[in-house]
């Protein structure tokens, strides 16, 4: 894993302690998954970082962007709804999806069925 040493001090004593935070989002398991109407994952950032979300197909196409901006540090809720970016719903199938952030991306595969 990319782990990246922060420097905190400690509580007590003052003297500066390394503390290992992951430098790369997590994503939870997709729930439900396989689904119907949507599905919904969350992705936390150690963090705060510019980040982006996105549904690709089997192909590689962009599906659906999920979002974009600036993302705290903590957990941030993510849900597709099974359509496409113009609003039509998505053929049944295996979809990706990606969260970005930095030079790191993490993936998520979902089966849609209909």
């Amino acid at each position: 894993d990319d782990v990246r040493i922060l420097v905190f001090p400690d509580a007590t004593s003052g003297v500066p302690e390394p503390v290992a935070v992951a430098a790369r989002p997590v994503l939870s398991q997709a729930t439900p998954n396989p689904f119907r109407g949507g599905t919904r994952l969350l992705a936390t950032f150690a963090r705060p970082t510019v980040f982006a979300a996105a549904v690709y197909g089997v192909d590689g196409r962009l599906v659906r962007h999920l979002a974009d901006g600036i993302a705290a540090a903590g957990d941030r809720d993510l849900y597709w709804d099974g359509l496409t970016d113009d609003g039509r719903p998505a053929a049944s199938g295996t979809y990706f999806i990606q969260v970005a952030a930095g030079d790191d991306a993490v993936t998520q595969r979902v089966v849609r069925v209909r």
